[in-house]
């Protein structure tokens, strides 16, 4: 209750004020005030109620739905600022970071490529941002071609650059595992393929459980023969184990995989974000 009276009053004086000073500065210094006061989706119900189509308001409403992490929707009006516009530079930066968090790479690089200026600080910042999306790519060649462009006098750019190179390095020396062999050990000693995964715990699981359950049904055939109804019990619960101990080997490798590629993806794009926010404080 007490938000939804805070929002009225804001709304209030935002017209009030409008009404004072109807320029697009004035909308713009309201919108930033409540994104940096936590209020974003009071920001966005402003923006999302408001119908005109400038190049200003395109890059509010983007800016807006950038800060509430509606990213597809910021980089759509992000993309709608003219080239003639001053704000045009800063909204394809953000454009870029925010088709790049969605993983549309090929649209962030587009919208970097986009970006012509004769100011070295900027030409440094795209070619820093081009060089995080190519290694966002694994395309290891551009990013050296990228990241050697960047100045080395500009001591923020060094630092974050001096991380990508970092993480470069431990992309490329990342040993993939092999779903093959993670199920041939499997196959062979039940939760080898996850030890040789790198989950020796659960692969030391695997083992005690399958062997439990094979130990069991070789007792009870040696007592009691192969059609008892206690072998066939927990022959089949071997089985299901087993099997399923060869499925969570390959499993486990692959999701391993996609974890460490997912963990570097994030800070890669935390460290491409970094500079673009020191560049462009609002």
């Amino acid at each position: 209750m007490k938000r939804l009276l805070l929002f009225i009053f804001l709304f209030s004086s935002f017209i009030v004020f409008s009404q004072q000073d109807n320029s697009a500065k004035s909308e713009f210094d309201f919108v930033m005030y409540l994104i940096g006061n936590s209020m974003k989706e009071e920001a966005v119900v402003l923006m999302q109620n408001n119908s005109e189509d400038n190049d200003s308001i395109n890059f509010l409403r983007g800016f807006t739905y950038y800060s509430s992490k509606m990213l597809d929707l910021a980089a759509d009006n992000f993309s709608k600022v003219s080239q003639s516009s001053e704000l045009f530079t800063e909204s394809r930066f953000f454009s870029s970071l925010s088709n790049a968090h969605l993983f549309h790479l090929d649209k962030a690089e587009s919208d970097l490529n986009m970006i012509s200026s004769q100011d070295g600080e900027i030409n440094n910042l795209k070619n820093f941002s081009l060089a995080g999306i190519n290694l966002l790519k694994r395309n290891y060649n551009l990013f050296d071609t990228y990241i050697n462009s960047v100045d080395s006098n500009n001591y923020p750019l060094n630092v974050e650059t001096a991380r990508l190179l970092q993480l470069k390095t431990e992309l490329l020396s990342y040993k993939k595992k092999s779903l093959f062999v993670a199920g041939a050990l499997s196959t062979l000693v039940p939760g080898l393929g996850k030890v040789y995964a790198g989950n020796i715990g659960e692969g030391i699981s695997s083992f005690l459980i399958c062997g439990s359950l094979m130990g069991v049904t070789a007792e009870n055939w040696y007592k009691k023969g192969l059609t008892n109804w206690k072998t066939i019990l927990f022959g089949t619960i071997s089985a299901v184990f087993y099997i399923g101990n060869i499925y969570g080997s390959v499993v486990t490798v692959k999701v391993n995989c996609e974890n460490f590629n997912s963990r570097t993806d994030v800070q890669i794009l935390y460290n491409i974000h970094i500079p673009l926010r020191s560049s462009f404080r609002r």
